[in-house]
């Protein structure tokens, strides 16, 4: 490597703070860093001032706007904090059944449509001929109804 300057980060708070010295040592305004990196009007400005977080995408479009690379390094403070590590196949690896809110969310219409479809099917098994040509009937009235009002 060269003799370029780094900017060494062990938290996000230091992550943020490294990319804004970068961002001021180019004397690069936030208009013109959201045009380099490719972001909406104001975003580098919320990231960096914490008023947002940003994921791996908007993570290394920043990079590119300011001209810089990531590179992993091991750090011996945090292996000898580790400890000893054991192999993979030697752990018991208990499974995490908690899902996020936003995955959730995601979910949520495709799981409400398949019970909503089912329950359709199992009435419908129920129904008579007569019954359902009524259901339909009024479902049919009601939506004309609202197509002419």
């Amino acid at each position: 490597m060269t003799d370029v300057p780094q900017i060494r980060c062990r938290s996000y708070g230091e992550l943020i703070e490294g990319l804004r010295r970068r961002k001021d040592a180019l004397q690069m305004s936030f208009p013109v860093l959201d045009e380099k990196a490719g972001l909406c009007a104001g975003h580098a400005d919320k990231i960096l001032t914490g008023v947002r977080g940003f994921g791996s995408t908007t993570f290394f479009a920043l990079l590119d706007g300011l001209g810089l690379s990531l590179v992993l390094v091991e750090d011996p403070a945090k292996m000898a904090a580790l400890g000893e590590i054991a192999r993979r196949d030697s752990v018991k690896v208990h499974p995490n059944n908690r899902i996020g809110k936003q995955q959730i969310e995601r979910v949520r219409p495709v799981v409400m449509r398949a019970l909503a479809e089912s329950g359709g099917r199992a009435r419908a098994l129920v129904l008579t001929g007569k019954q359902r040509s009524e259901i339909a009937r009024k479902a049919a009235k009601t939506r004309w109804s609202r197509e002419a009002a």
